[in-house]
């Protein structure tokens, strides 16, 4: 039977069965693919879960969707070799087996998806994938790089083929590639833009509007990301999920923690399942359980990551924040219970209940630094309504000052802020960031106060809001950032950042201030 080439070197007649065996399971078994083409790459048993249902996409796209699988969320820990399986070795097997079809990447930067993007091609230009649909393969037509591919961000395969792969950050355009296979890797970059409302609603917006319309009706979507939020992207996608409407996609969901769950987590009925999924989390039934059989508490990889790290890690996560632990490797980022405020003390109205002309402060709560990385500015507008109600609107936050200060004399200037009155602590930064306000004359009919700094901790002001909202008296203005007001209360005191609290609790003191001078200024009337 002659002689294959093999990596440089010649096989024996029993050497090249093998090979012949191995190549023939690699072009129809994913799992085997990849250890084909990437031979130092160590799987673990969630590999083997991951492998099938990449299968199953890639039968949906050769099919038409006719069979398989055509929409997949994947939620692993990090550094579970999620990307490296599904950003880079899958989509050059989805190429070599069907050389037609246009894969898009796509990662919160362009540089992150366009490493993607090379790795995919690297592996269609080695050896190995020559072996298997390339110019020592079987294939009529062998699957190569076209000759002008030299770029990283979009390259094409050789003639008579059409397919190829693209890749962009969330901010590039994708308009006129069509796709049949795309890729969402990692579309947030950190923590903090995970939990912010703009982002989330910009993330929503591109992929409502951007990636999805640039899928063939066979086409199909994987999404991986670490979970920051109950509403980051894939939270979005579970909510629709527990809507009864037929026509949303369903989509398949990988769930597998660092630390399998307690038997008492999964949900037990479909209902429970539903509000689950409505919240933005994904557990299985408890009929179902871990997809591996795992024991409560056991790890995942435990060949790299054993179960004295993990436990060790999460020792260390959850002294600073419980939170964390919870969201980025169990992939339960749910809100805090048990603390200052809980979810269902913050309670949400609609904009058209909001009376206008009632007296309303802001508590301007300024960083110290004036870096970049120093924390952020807010400005949370309340007022106390006639049913002894706490109302909070429009939060703004912004880190860098200069910026903040700027949005905030916009938003001193808004027909709906007339009634408003802007406070900052009596305190030498905060007087002179605020000090062109004063002279400005365009502000000179915007109430503005300064006030002593306020006696007792953080926390005393703090639990002092905690204790109204817990008789239900205190509430957010749904559309105006309230999810990240409602985020950090929540976390609070375990959250990196504190400012929001800071002009939250900082209202109602205001408020107080206020009202004693009023009595002050009738006594002396």
């Amino acid at each position: 039977m002659g002689t294959l080439p093999y990596r440089n070197k010649e096989l024996t007649p029993e050497q090249a069965k093998e090979e012949r065996d191995f190549r023939e399971l690699a072009k129809t078994r994913y799992k085997y693919y990849r250890h084909y083409i990437n031979p130092k790459f160590k799987d673990g048993r969630h590999h083997a879960v991951l492998a099938f249902e990449l299968e199953q996409i890639e039968l949906y796209i050769s099919t038409g969707g006719k069979q398989g699988n055509g929409r997949l969320i994947v939620e692993l820990p990090p550094q579970h070799g999620k990307s490296t399986d599904i950003a880079r070795i899958f989509p050059s097997w989805v190429i070599g087996r069907n050389p037609n079809t246009h894969v898009g990447i796509v990662s919160y930067g362009a540089n992150l998806a366009d490493k993607h993007s090379a790795a995919v091609r690297d592996y269609v230009q080695s050896e190995a994938f020559r072996n298997l649909f390339g110019t020592y393969s079987t294939n009529d037509e062998p699957v190569m790089l076209s000759d002008d591919s030299a770029s990283k961000s979009d390259w094409q395969l050789k003639a008579p083929f059409e397919g190829g792969c693209l890749s962009r950050g969330i901010s590039g355009g994708l308009s006129g590639n069509p796709l049949d296979l795309l890729i969402v890797d990692d579309p947030t970059q950190d923590i903090d833009e995970g939990r912010s409302e703009i982002h989330q609603k910009k993330l929503e917006n591109w992929f409502d509007s951007v990636a999805i319309p640039r899928l063939s009706e066979g086409g199909a979507c994987i999404i991986d990301h670490t979970r920051w939020d109950p509403n980051d992207l894939i939270g979005q996608i579970l909510q629709r999920m527990a809507n009864e409407d037929p026509n949303i996609d369903q989509w398949k969901v990988i769930y597998l923690p660092a630390m399998a769950l307690e038997e008492d987590q999964y949900p037990e009925t479909e209902e429970e399942y539903k509000r689950n999924l409505s919240q933005g989390v994904y557990l299985p039934l408890k009929s179902e359980g871990d997809p591996l059989k795992r024991t409560p508490g056991q790890v995942l990889w435990p060949w790299r990551y054993s179960q004295k790290y993990i436990e060790k890690v999460k020792t260390t996560v959850e002294a600073k924040s419980p939170y964390t632990f919870a969201s980025v490797y169990q992939q339960l980022p749910r809100p805090f219970t048990g603390g200052l405020f809980d979810d269902k003390d913050i309670l949400e109205i609609d904009r058209n209940e909001v009376d206008w002309n009632w007296e309303w402060v802001s508590y301007i709560d300024v960083a110290l630094g004036r870096n970049k990385r120093s924390d952020f500015n807010a400005s949370l507008i309340e007022t106390l309504t006639p049913d002894g109600d706490i109302v909070g609107r429009d939060l703004l936050r912004v880190r860098e000052l200069n910026k903040f200060l700027k949005l905030l004399k916009m938003n001193m200037l808004l027909p709906d802020n007339k009634k408003v009155t802007w406070g900052i602590e009596d305190v030498a930064f905060q007087t002179l960031a605020f000090q062109n306000f004063w002279n400005d004359p365009e502000l000179a009919m915007v109430k503005m106060i300064t006030f002593p700094v306020p006696e007792g901790s953080k926390m005393d002001r703090a639990t002092n809001l905690s204790l109204r909202a817990k008789e239900g008296h205190f509430k957010l203005v749904k559309g105006s950032n309230h999810l990240d007001v409602k985020r950090q209360l929540m976390e609070f005191p375990y959250s990196q950042h504190d400012d929001i609290v800071d002009s939250a609790s900082g209202g109602p003191y205001m408020i107080a201030e206020l009202a004693k001078k009023k009595h002050l200024e009738a006594k002396i009337w």
